[in-house]
């Protein structure tokens, strides 16, 4: 499925010991059958990628049977290949 970029969020990705800044991808996108709206947010990353996000859109890999299970594909970002 494809989910329109809505843009990266800074979040805090460390344990209560070592605390570390890291930042996500959030998209959205509409199921067509259903209308329902969904949100996705990538694994944490250890730098901005804003400036590889080309074109506005990301591949999102969805659990057909829990829609809450998903995987976003950031293997086009530097160091995820």
């Amino acid at each position: 499925m494809r989910a329109a970029v809505t843009g990266t969020l800074r979040v805090d990705a460390g344990s209560r010991h070592r605390r570390r800044a890291a930042w996500c991808i959030e998209a959205r996108c509409q199921d067509p059958a259903t209308r329902k709206p969904y949100v996705f947010r990538s694994d944490p990353l250890a730098f901005d990628p804003g400036p590889h996000l080309q074109g506005g859109w990301i591949d999102v890999r969805i659990d057909p049977a829990d829609p809450r299970r998903y995987m976003m594909d950031t293997r086009f970002l530097p160091g995820n290949g």
